[in-house]
Order: C-alpha cells, then structure tokens, then sequence
C-alpha cells in the first residue's frame, strides 16, 4: 500500500511503495563486492597460491608439497641463514631436479625483497645458498621455481619472526 500525497487540485492519490534513497545503490555495491571477492578467490586458486600447487603450462593445478624443514640459525636472526626446504608430490614422493629460489618479503612498504638459490641436495631436500636476512621483524618467505617437467611451483611457508642480531 503507498503513502498519500497531496495532489494539486486538492485530492490525494496513493503513490507506490519505494525503498528509502540510497538503499538499491548499497545493495549494488554489497553484491559487487561479493562478485570480486569470488572472482579473487578463483584466480587465486587457479594460480596455485594457498595450496601448494604446481601449475603446468596449461594453468592446471596440481597437488604438491613445499615444506619448511630446518632454519639455521633457529629462531632465525638477521644476517646469514640456511634454509632446507622439501618438495614432495601429493604422494609424498621425492621431487628432485627442480630449480628453485627463495624470497623473502617484509610485511612493510619499501623494503627490498631478500632472495636467494635453493640447491638441490637430492631426495627432495633443498639447500639455500647466499641466503640472509637484512633485519629483525616478520618476513613472508616464498619459494618459485620449475620442476624438471617443466611446470613451475609458487608457495608462500610460514616462518617465525627474525631476530636481530646476537652475540657470537
């Protein structure tokens, strides 16, 4: 039912109901946002990123393992570290042969990336080389690379916070 309204020759009609001002523009923009934040969401995905995957030539996805085994020196601390990292397949096998490198980023506009090669050591296992850390705070270490197959690997690993310098 609508609201009267005063008419000019002095009678009165009932205008049809209409939400308040501004009520179907914050809708919009509601379900905007929820389509961007999905379409984020599926380029993420089909990117490998938050899941460990490898992505051959083709876009497609596959399962892998990158982990974090060792750091040294532990908790991590400015200046010079190692890194041993692990590729395995969704199956837990071995993937030697690839060409990987490191990256570390802090969470903080203008600072420089840390990067660094990861050696292959076999079975697996890779071994950071010229690796270290320019300053204490919470850094976000990445490994990039390409497997012998030719596909490529991108994960982001959970590292503790860098301590600055200590005391030999």
């Amino acid at each position: 039912m609508g609201c009267p309204q005063a008419r000019i020759d002095g009678g009165s009609s009932t205008a049809p109901d209409r939400p308040p001002p501004g009520r179907g523009r914050a809708r919009l923009a509601l379900v905007t946002l929820a389509l961007a934040a999905l379409l984020v969401s599926a380029a993420c995905r089909a990117m490998g990123q938050g899941q460990g995957g490898v992505a051959g030539s083709g876009g497609a996805v596959a399962d892998a393992n990158v982990s974090l085994v060792s750091i040294s020196p532990s908790p991590p601390t400015m200046g010079p570290a190692e890194i041993t990292i692990a590729l395995a397949s969704a199956i837990g096998q071995p993937i030697s042969g690839a060409k990987l490198q490191l990256q570390a980023d802090m969470a903080m506009a203008g600072m420089r990336a840390v990067k660094g090669d990861l050696i292959d050591q076999g079975n697996g296992r890779y071994l950071s080389h010229g690796f270290a850390f320019s300053m204490g705070g919470n850094w976000i270490l990445t490994v990039h690379g390409t497997l012998a197959d030719g596909t490529t690997v991108d994960r982001t690993l959970p590292l503790p916070p860098v301590g600055g310098w200590t005391d030999p």
